[in-house]
């Protein structure tokens, strides 16, 4: 892989087609133009303490001559960026042991060192706070190994294996000092000094890093002085009072006393406070909104690694709790802070309060090491390490202290108003500051939070035009960039792949949403789900008394054969019988005695004759149910009933008044009790006799109902329901009658169910508003918002269609800046005449001519 590489082919060789050496070509240039990009990001990383590190070292590698290969280049660079960044491989190692061994007191002293001392060291941490780190983790490596031993008895002694203890430290009476400290001894069923290996492996670390520091020439006090004057002359940011003073020299009076560590103390928090005249400032805000924002959104997501892990009732996902409509007080606390951890954070960046950054920094660096470590896991009875939940969130806290510890070694940007989205014009910026305005109140929010925080001579709505002027410049300027390098001249047609991705894309777009319901629809219809009923019930009551029958059908196979099939299509020429498929016909049959006797009561029974005999309408209601297989969202039973009179003096009454007094069978007739057919939907009722076919919608089953009693008891009697002979079966029996049943096949009665199939889980949310609903409540609303962009687009053409944009901008910059330089009256004047100009649209016209 050299720079050089020719790729003709030699005489010998087959010539290559055109296509196959285009992509070569594009290939190769392609990975060219990575490597290279590649070795400029690892190179320029590195670049500034490079320069620092050879003005220190006597040896020079001048005379080394560059590698001839991109990949010898890109290794020397990633060896180099390795050199000169061991550094963070402390603080892998800083991380790894707070987490395995539960963030007791003696490894979470790497992290508050780290946080609160070491990164707020300028221009890194400084040769103190190196020294510091290597003592105390030789001194801990010492401590941990000698309370490995088992002579101390029950100070360390490990819990007890079936103790709840074993499990976590933070039960009742679990957390006891050598635990809290970080000398407990670990029980024999675990591996031997897990964590004496990993503060072996941190001690290597840190000697493989002063071995790096002084072979750079940047380890001791003379070294440091050197690298500081260095760093200063060649990086003027670099202050030599931003960094940590060096301890006092040997044999001085207050090198070790208490005194002269607070005087150090004191001296280190003024200039950290106070020590930026030459400070180089940085912008660090946009990393620790992005971090802090991930935390929200974990802590959403991840609730279940903030609940009692043997609680049933409360370790649910956040979706379920949610749902519930039972919210935690400890959810909402926790996700509050959160959120005003953004807020101040927020006001303290356009503030530029620099002591109010250091003051919530050591705030929070206290705050979440004693919740994540001792507060949440008291509350979840799980140890830290346990919980990958928490493991997780401590890890993004990682990284935000990370940051934040070099935004105040840093200083804060001269400028921080703006939109950090709007800093740069490219297509993925672009695409960031389009999702940044479709979150909502995302926007409004961060406006006016700057409104009010920052000092200014416009109202809030004035302001708000002034963000919303920046932001459609912005979008102006995305589009005369994207417009120059697409080349083409004027007079020219747009290109193809312009139309194509453009046009082709958005009809196809449209077309689809356009035709989205019918197609869904369709295709549930090819992927449904059969719904028909496993049993059906029917029950006969008269009035308000004991129901008179109630039966439901056998178990068994209840789907129509073909020929049942073929007779029905046969006798329904409109085609409904066809849109089911054969497995969804059922024909139920219930047998004519009732399941039950009839429990009537002497008193009931006298009442019911006296209101017959009286010469009162007696309603007679059949209810039907059917019962299907539970799915979910749909109903499980669907019922209906029907309801009419028997007639006072009628002859079904008087029979009935016969039927009553005597103990010979007495039929009464019921003409159109109940449908022969029945239409199934999910809903839980059956459809109207009215939507179904002229060919079954006048099906109506006669009944013949009459009672009877056991011979060895009188009193045990029963009803029998037969369907009439006037009204034969839809589909003619083949079937034999059963052995038990004295009653003919024939006067059984037969119930025809269509039942309607039901869409597969993943569809059942879209299905379940119907095709009409899926117009209305998606097509029609995307219609409406699509209009609503191109409707009178004309008139946004004086603000859009802008030829330069670049003097407005300006115009837009130089107003964020004299507000953040506390000259109002300027911003002021400016304001008014970026309004002025925006009325005038001749004016505008020409501040964004075409440069």
């Amino acid at each position: 892989d050299t720079n050089d590489t020719n790729d003709d082919d030699d005489g010998g060789t087959r010539p290559k087609s055109g296509w196959f050496r285009a992509v070569a070509t594009f290939a190769k240039k392609s990975w060219h133009a990575a490597l290279d990009w590649l070795i400029q990001v690892v190179e320029s990383s590195t670049q500034s303490f490079e320069v620092i590190c050879n003005s220190l070292s006597e040896s020079t590698d001048d005379d080394v001559t560059e590698p001839p290969t991109r990949l010898s280049r890109l290794a020397t660079a990633v060896y180099h960026a390795f050199i000169l960044n061991t550094r963070l491989l402390c603080y892998l190692m800083f991380f790894a042991v707070v987490v395995v061994h539960n963030g007791n007191l003696l490894s979470i002293t790497y992290a508050i060192a780290l946080f609160g001392w070491g990164l707020l060291c300028r221009p890194i941490p400084s040769h103190n706070f190196w020294l510091f780190v290597l003592g105390y983790a030789q001194v801990v490596f010492v401590l941990r190994y000698i309370f490995l031993f088992s002579f101390w008895g029950k100070f360390n002694a490990p819990p007890d294996p079936g103790s709840l203890c074993a499990n976590t430290y933070f039960n009742d009476g679990c957390l006891t000092f050598a635990r809290f400290v970080g000398l407990d001894r670990p029980d024999a069923g675990d591996h031997f000094a897990v964590g004496l290996v990993t503060d072996a492996v941190l001690l290597i670390v840190l000697f493989f890093h002063r071995c790096m520091l002084q072979r750079l020439g940047m380890w001791g006090f003379d070294a440091e002085r050197q690298f500081k004057a260095a760093s200063s002359a060649l990086l003027p940011g670099d202050d030599q009072d931003d960094v940590d003073e060096p301890a006092a020299p040997r044999g001085s009076t207050d090198a070790g006393s208490a005194t002269g560590v607070v005087s150090r103390t004191r001296q280190f928090f003024s200039r950290l406070l106070h020590g930026s005249a030459g400070a180089e400032p940085n912008d660090y805000y946009t990393s620790l909104f992005l971090i802090e924002f991930a935390s929200l959104l974990f802590i959403c997501v991840g609730w279940s690694g903030f609940q009692p892990v043997d609680d049933e009732q409360t370790t649910q996902l956040s979706a379920e709790v949610i749902s519930q409509n039972n919210v935690p007080m400890g959810f909402v606390a926790l996700l509050l802070f959160q959120f005003l951890i953004i807020v101040a954070d927020r006001v303290i960046y356009l503030n530029r309060a620099r002591w109010a950054k250091v003051l919530l920094h050591y705030v929070l660096l206290a705050f979440v090491h004693v919740g994540v470590f001792y507060a949440i896991p008291s509350v979840t009875r799980r140890s830290f390490s346990t919980n990958a939940v928490l493991v997780v969130l401590y890890a993004l806290k990682w990284f935000y202290f990370k940051w934040s510890a070099q935004q105040i070694r840093d200083t804060y940007p001269t400028s921080v108003l703006g939109n950090f989205v709007m800093k740069s014009v490219s297509p993925a910026s672009y695409v960031v500051f389009a999702v940044y305005k479709a979150i909502p109140f995302l926007y409004e929010l961060r406006t006016l939070m700057d409104w009010t925080t920052c000092p200014t001579t416009l109202t809030f709505d004035e302001w708000f035009k002034v963000e919303d002027i920046y932001s459609q410049l912005y979008v102006n300027k995305y589009r005369l960039q994207r417009e120059r390098k697409a080349g083409r001249a004027f007079g020219g047609k747009q290109p193809m792949t312009t139309k194509f991705l453009t046009g082709a894309v958005l009809v196809a777009v449209l077309m689809l949403v356009l035709w989205f319901p019918l197609l869904l629809f369709s295709l549930v219809g090819e992927a449904s789900l059969p719904n028909t009923p496993v049993s059906a019930e029917m029950t006969l009551t008269l009035a308000s008394y004991e129901p008179l029958y109630i039966m439901d059908n056998l178990p068994g196979k209840n789907s129509v054969n073909a020929d049942d099939y073929a007779r029905l299509k046969a006798l329904d020429p409109s085609g409904f019988v066809g849109s089911f498929r054969q497995s969804d016909i059922q024909r139920l049959a219930l047998s004519p005695p009732s399941k039950t006797v009839w429990s009537i009561s002497p008193d009931s029974r006298a009442s019911l004759r006296a209101a017959l005999e009286a010469g009162v309408d007696m309603p007679v209601t059949a209810t039907w149910s059917f019962t299907r297989a539970p799915r979910a969202g749909v109903s499980e039973v669907a019922r209906g009933t029907r309801e009419q009179l028997i007639r006072a003096n009628s002859t079904a009454a008087l029979a009935l008044i016969q039927a009553l007094d005597t103990a010979d069978p007495i039929n009464i007739s019921l003409p159109a009790l109940f449908p022969a057919v029945f239409q199934l939907d999910d809903t839980g009722d059956t459809r109207a006799t009215e939507s179904l076919p002229s060919a079954f919608r006048n099906r109506w089953v006669d009944a013949v109902l009459s009672r009877t009693y056991s011979e060895a008891n009188p009193e045990q009697e029963w009803w029998i329901l037969q369907q009439s002979p006037e009204t034969p079966h839809l589909l003619p029996r083949t079937d034999r009658t059963p052995s038990y049943s004295r009653f003919p096949r024939s006067s059984w009665l037969e119930l025809v169910t269509f039942s309607a199939r039901v869409a597969p889980p993943s569809f059942q949310f879209l299905s379940s508003y119907g095709v009409i609903g899926l117009y209305i409540s998606g097509v029609l609303v995307i219609g409406r918002f699509l209009r609503m962009a191109f409707d009178r687009c004309s008139q946004r053409v004086v603000y859009e269609n802008m030829q330069g944009v670049d003097a407005l901008v300006s115009l837009c910059g130089a107003l964020y800046l004299v507000r953040e330089r506390g000259e109002l009256r300027l911003e002021e004047q400016l304001a008014k005449l970026l309004f002025n100009l925006y009325r005038a649209p001749d004016e505008l016209l020409v501040w964004t001519r075409a440069s």
